[in-house]
């Protein structure tokens, strides 16, 4: 087995780079990132509002194109995602044939068994629910993969081990590299984090810090002055100008990006 197939030299300097081709505005392929948030905060409408926004059903400031996605949910019921969908349904006032004017689509997925995607002490290739995962992206070329939750992903590793977490995102990593797909992971904050007006900083996310410092993009969610809708920010960016952007809860929840306001640039 060869481990440095690549290489670059002096002459390299004289190529033009190819475009980096991104799923979210600062998520490109190959690389994968964290969408950490409290608890009731609204991630799983927020997932919802980007899915929808790469089928081009709404508005998401992270979605500049159509992104043929694919949202793993290892936490929530088909059920209840699907009635989260309704609510956008009333929220946006989608109908039959503004489904059929849209070329694009997404698959909803779920697991709720004890089985996990990334079991310490397993070869990857011998785990059967990763391999099913990796088939499943490969067939289907799915450009961005949202896991939902990082937490319920894994076994055998300790949340609060820098080398368990880097571990654990490394067979994430390798997932990305291999289907050229980005893979965004949810995730929790810390107990600190949670308190409102908390800092929102690299220490935000829950478990150990090698998590943030392996990742190449975060994103925290936090709820607004008056839980009247959440704000959506950087914390990490590598490939991209940081984002701050307002969402306004609609019908039961919905998430509805406030147009009236421009996109902010964290200072």
């Amino acid at each position: 087995m060869q481990y440095f197939n690549n290489q670059l030299n002096k002459f390299d300097i004289l190529k033009k780079p190819q475009e980096q081709h991104q799923t979210l505005k600062g998520l490109p392929t190959g690389e994968v990132g964290l969408l950490v948030a409290p608890g009731a905060t609204g991630k799983s409408y927020f997932v919802l509002n980007l899915i929808l926004a790469c089928c081009d059903l709404t508005s998401n400031h992270l979605i500049e194109r159509p992104v043929k996605t694919l949202y793993v949910s290892l936490e929530d019921r088909l059920e209840d995602i699907q009635r989260r969908l309704y609510a956008y349904k009333k929220a946006l006032n989608i109908s039959q044939s503004t489904l059929e004017e849209t070329i694009f689509d997404f698959k909803i997925i779920e697991n709720k068994s004890t089985e996990r995607l990334i079991v310490k002490g397993v070869n990857q290739k011998d785990n059967p629910f990763f391999q099913e995962l990796n088939r499943l992206i490969e067939k289907e070329t799915y450009e961005l993969v949202i896991i939902d939750t990082l937490i319920k992903s894994y076994t055998g590793y300790e949340e609060n081990n820098n080398a368990d977490m880097a571990m654990v995102l490394s067979h994430f990593n390798a997932l990305a590299m291999h289907n050229d797909c980005s893979i965004l992971l949810l995730h929790h904050t810390n107990k600190g984090a949670i308190a409102q007006n908390a800092d929102i900083n690299q220490s935000i996310s829950r478990g150990a810090s090698s998590l943030v410092d392996n990742a190449r993009f975060v994103l925290s969610l936090s709820k607004n002055e008056y839980d009247t809708g959440i704000i959506c920010q950087s914390v990490k960016t590598n490939f991209s100008a940081p984002t701050k952007c307002n969402y306004t809860r609609a019908y039961k929840g919905a998430l509805i990006r406030e147009e009236n306001e421009d996109e902010l640039v964290v200072a």
